[in-house]
């Protein structure tokens, strides 16, 4: 479904601050997007999306380079009027910049309601959409880094979504993929099962409500044996 994600990136994952950055052209807002979003949400999948706000003047803002850059992977939302958008296309550049071309940090293109040819290529409305940047004269000093960008993401298998395609399965993969490429989650117990009197019998020794000594509090053992050690350690708080 996507290109691959090497094993050779060097960059720590201490580093990063989002799971996924999400790279859409803006009428698929409140529609397959917001969708998408809130799916990967309640997964606990960190994702990023923009604001219209973030977009002030004519380059890409650091406001959207920094996630870019911090996020392990990216999906793009590749429907017929993307390219249209000089945002868009300055994204997905520097998307396909930090990515190596997808092979360092995954990119997963999702084809909605567009051929996986049009964007590789650059035809039908994407190469109308090239042509009238081209015309303007604008941003001539991008067009052949846009091309390219449209070309290398245009290589990768993702998802297709036509007028035919049901929305839940086609998002349901979508999750299915990212969660896949992820670290595994921290595991999150709010009451362990079982240490209940163990936990009465630390906070006993430890005096909670005192202000008088302090101590240090060494837990160790397996599942079936739990041993507790109060240490005083002679300082008053």
């Amino acid at each position: 479904m996507a290109g691959s994600s090497s094993d050779h990136d060097a960059t720590p994952l201490s580093y990063f601050k989002y799971d996924v950055f999400l790279s859409f052209r803006g009428y698929t807002r409140f529609g397959f997007t917001d969708t998408l979003y809130h799916a990967l949400i309640n997964k606990r999948i960190d994702t990023f999306r923009d604001s219209e706000e973030l977009r002030i003047g004519e380059e890409l803002e650091g406001s959207l380079l920094e996630p870019i850059e911090r996020s392990r992977m990216s999906i793009l939302i590749l429907c017929d009027e993307y390219p249209s958008s000089h945002w868009c296309l300055d994204e997905l550049f520097k998307i396909m910049e930090c990515s190596d071309n997808g092979r360092k940090r995954l990119v997963l293109p999702i084809y909605f309601l567009v051929a996986k040819s049009d964007v590789q290529f650059q035809r039908n409305t994407y190469e109308t959409a090239m042509a009238a940047h081209e015309e303007k004269g604008r941003y001539n000093h991008k067009l052949e880094a846009w091309k390219s960008a449209l070309s290398e993401v245009g290589k990768i298998y993702g998802q297709r979504c036509d007028k035919n395609t049901p929305w839940g399965i086609a998002i349901d993969n979508i999750v299915e993929e990212v969660s896949k490429r992820l670290p595994p989650l921290p595991l999150y117990i709010d009451r362990p099962l079982g240490l209940d009197s163990e936990l009465e019998e630390a906070k006993s020794l430890l005096e909670i409500d005192s202000r008088a000594t302090c101590f240090m509090l060494g837990i160790h053992g397996d599942g079936d044996e739990i041993s507790i050690c109060i240490t005083r350690l002679g300082l008053t708080l």
